[in-house]
Order: C-alpha cells, then sequence, then structure tokens
C-alpha cells in the first residue's frame, strides 16, 4: 500500500460469499484481518464486513461498507 503497510492473506469464493483472511504489518506491528463481502445475486450490490485482531482471539469492527454497481454516466 501507498502508506507503507503490507497485506498477505487468502481469498475464497463460495456462492455469492467472499471470505478472506489476512496478515496486516503496519508500523512495524502484525495484525490479523478477516472480512466478508456478500454479493447480491444479480452481483449490482454488496456488504462487505471486516474486522481486526491484534492478538488473533479478540476481534473487533474495523469498517463495514454497502456497495452499490452505478451505471456510467454518458458523455457529451
Amino acid at each position: 500500500m501507498n502508506d507503507g503497510s503490507k497485506y498477505v492473506g487468502a481469498t475464497t469464493v463460495s456462492g455469492n460469499t467472499e471470505t478472506i483472511a489476512e496478515k496486516l504489518l503496519l508500523g512495524g506491528e502484525q495484525y490479523d484481518v478477516r472480512h466478508t463481502v456478500a454479493y447480491s445475486a444479480d452481483l449490482t450490490t454488496a456488504d462487505w464486513k471486516a474486522e481486526i485482531s491484534s492478538d488473533g482471539k479478540t476481534w473487533v469492527c474495523w469498517f463495514e461498507q454497502k456497495m452499490t454497481k452505478v451505471k456510467p454516466t454518458a458523455k457529451e
């Protein structure tokens, strides 16, 4: 990343759900990160939830995000 952090991990896809498990290296510290991205059947929306842990045992919400596909605007 452009802030000097590094991610390494794996992504698993099952149906319309993507599960990501990562290690985040930031400022000399290592964190465990887990994400779940649930896509709608038509792939136009998704709910993304991420949790982070400094010890691999205690997890806290890192962020939640709702995504919606938009149509590009026509150029004039």
